[in-house]
């Protein structure tokens, strides 16, 4: 695949109100999705049936043997964080 192509798109079912995930594959093994509220994760295969899901801030949130599963756990994960945002002062970051 090249970069920016579009791999898979998430079922239409799942979507929520930020809509459907896009997929692209930036390398070999290295698939990004997004909404339409920006960057939401990434999913990194390590082997042939190994594949590590992290978050928009990347932090690892599953490990699975194949890519659909890997995808089907970051729209749960962004479905179950809908704001997909680093917290705020007030909600206990350290100002630098």
């Amino acid at each position: 695949m090249t970069m920016n192509e579009v791999c898979v798109p998430e079922d239409p079912a799942s979507a929520n109100d930020r809509g459907a995930l896009t997929w692209a594959c930036v390398e070999d093994g290295f698939y990004v999705a997004s909404d339409s509220s920006g960057f939401v994760g990434f999913i990194d295969r390590i082997k042939p049936e190994a594949f590590q899901v992290f978050n928009a801030f990347s932090q690892q949130v599953g490990y699975f043997r194949n890519l659909d599963s890997a995808m089907r756990c970051l729209v749960e994960s962004r479905d179950a964080n809908p704001q997909n945002q680093a917290p705020t002062t007030e909600q206990g970051s350290v100002n630098p």
